[in-house]
């Protein structure tokens, strides 16, 4: 289990407080569980109309083993299914209990089954009024969890960043990863995830990594990611065939995103709006 917790809470204004802290330090007394879906990890934090949002992956599936088997450490990639928004300075967003079957949480300082105070908090939010209107990132979920986000779970590894890129990072032959590193032409929440990206550059050599290590952070691209066997022509000395791998990126680039018919080609900077390795 992570021995750190990510914590969030209301600021000054349109401003949320993070902090990176032992479990052991954080005050567990009152918290409620809003949902007993797992989270993958955060997307960042967004303001919309003077609230503040968690962006957090609720669920997510992983569509390739190993990206590239030469590497030292597999390449994996998890595709995006689910996001859900936490509103942090509101509860007028927070809906009622998920029912469905409980899965592990990361968290384990909550328990699983509903306190009495929870019942009534959930009894409470299901007859709220504000349930009969549409959640303020209701569009930016439906995009977010249209099927077509990437991104790479620990070990983290660049996926918006060409194979040639990566290669000229190895030092003595080993891949060097650093989440702070990758092509922002392909990131399509680096906005809503600066913030972290900054609070992570302030942690120490050693918070950065429990930091990391935790997945507490996502970058995403938006695209394709596949992974086929091939059949290799069989070589003289030998009639049974050879399987290769052949894996497919294709990155849609965020500074010129639009449809098909409207958007092609290379803009005045060289911007493409998709990009396939």
């Amino acid at each position: 289990m992570p021995p750190r917790a990510l914590v969030f809470r209301p600021g000054k204004g349109s401003q949320a407080v993070v902090e990176f802290l032992r479990k052991s330090d954080v005050d567990r007394e009152g918290l409620m569980k809003l949902s007993s879906r797992p989270v993958e990890g955060c997307l960042g934090l967004i303001n919309v109309e003077g609230d503040i949002f968690l962006v957090v992956v609720t669920s997510a599936s992983i569509v390739a083993e190993n990206m590239r088997p030469a590497a030292v450490n597999a390449e994996v990639v998890s595709r995006i299914h689910e996001i859900a928004f936490y509103c942090l300075n509101s509860a007028r967003f927070d809906g009622p209990y998920d029912e469905s079957p409980a899965t592990p949480s990361n968290f384990d300082a909550v328990d699983s089954i509903m306190s009495r105070e929870q019942q009534a908090y959930n009894s409470f939010a299901a007859s709220s009024q504000t349930s009969i209107y549409e959640h303020p990132c209701a569009p930016l979920k439906k995009i977010l969890s249209s099927g077509t986000f990437y991104y790479a779970p620990y070990p983290y590894w660049d996926l918006s960043s060409r194979l040639s890129e990566r290669l000229k990072r190895q030092k003595n032959g080993i891949s060097v990863h650093d989440m702070a590193t990758f092509d922002p032409r392909f990131i399509w929440n680096e906005y809503i995830a600066r913030s972290l990206l900054d609070f992570r550059e302030r942690l120490s050599s050693e918070e950065r990594k429990e930091f990391d290590r935790c997945q507490f952070l996502i970058l995403a691209i938006q695209g394709y990611v596949g992974v086929f066997p091939v059949a290799l022509p069989a070589p003289p000395s030998s009639g049974s065939p050879v399987l290769g791998t052949i894996g497919l990126i294709s990155r849609l680039g965020w500074k010129r995103a639009g449809t098909r018919f409207n958007t092609r080609g290379v803009d005045d900077e060289g911007n493409v709006a998709n990009f396939v390795e």
